[in-house]
């Protein structure tokens, strides 16, 4: 699209409101009243969940739809007078403005009110043996029931930190994916929408994934290893249609 056109569409289209905006528009209307001092604690406690929820199925629908249309280098001017990577910083910005007052008024204001009242949220940590164990199970097992449900129709392709070891230890294919820190690190910083070059953003980046690894490997529950039977690829320097490429060679050839 030509520049002349652009600012010709961008005329027009900021005429209308955006609907990714209009969305978090809504959210920050909830927000407000999750904050709000003169609405009862536990309407308030109500409002919280209602923002997180919002957040969740924006996160799930709306971004990745943006995110295509940027990935695929669209021009198309959106309602709001914006193009697809204008409408992802954009989007991008006012959720993780959000998500920090969300995540004071909780931490800040509504924690220590419940606590007041005798309705402590607890985090993990503070949980003695039995307790830990018995809120595992409680969110766990309904999880994996439906999990392996869902897998014996088969033509199910899973991935997780314990699919090929616990969820499904008799899948037909199993594949560890491997690469090594700095590119997983870049990938992150792209995923998120920041830029990989600075190499002290990086850095930090691969010892918060190092850390999570060593993390996941040494929990009691479920670590992540690799199965005995599972076919391992490294990942590294490969582009996404690389890697998916790779995979699905490995299954034509464990399954002709």
């Amino acid at each position: 699209m030509a520049q002349e056109d652009l600012e010709s569409e961008k005329a027009i289209q900021g005429e209308f409101f955006n609907r990714e905006l209009s969305w978090l528009s809504f959210a920050r209307r909830v927000l407000a009243m999750a904050g709000d001092e003169d609405v009862p604690l536990l309407e308030r406690v109500r409002f919280a969940g209602i923002v997180g929820m919002l957040h969740d199925e924006f996160a799930m629908k709306r971004i990745s739809g943006v995110k295509r249309r940027v990935e695929k280098g669209s021009r198309r001017v959106s309602p709001g007078a914006l193009t697809a990577e204008e409408l992802f910083y954009a989007v991008r910005d006012e959720l993780l403005d959000q998500d920090a007052i969300l995540s004071r008024i909780i931490q800040d204001e509504l924690r220590p009110l419940l606590a007041a009242e005798g309705l402590p949220i607890v985090d993990y940590e503070e949980l003695g043996d039995e307790q830990q164990a018995s809120l595992r199970d409680y969110f766990r097992d309904p999880c994996l029931e439906a999990q392996r449900r869902a897998g014996s129709q088969g033509g199910l392709v899973a991935d997780g930190r314990d699919m090929g070891t616990v969820v499904f230890p008799d899948a037909d294919v199993k594949v560890f994916l491997v690469a090594d820190l700095e590119e997983r690190a870049r990938r992150r910083l792209l995923q998120q929408g920041e830029g990989a070059g600075r190499a002290e953003r990086l850095a930090a980046e691969a010892q918060a994934i190092a850390r999570r690894d060593a993390q996941d490997s040494e929990r009691d529950l479920s670590p992540l290893r690799r199965a005995d039977d599972a076919v391992e690829i490294d990942t590294t320097g490969l582009t996404f249609e690389e890697q998916v490429e790779a995979i699905v060679d490995r299954v034509r050839r464990l399954t002709l």
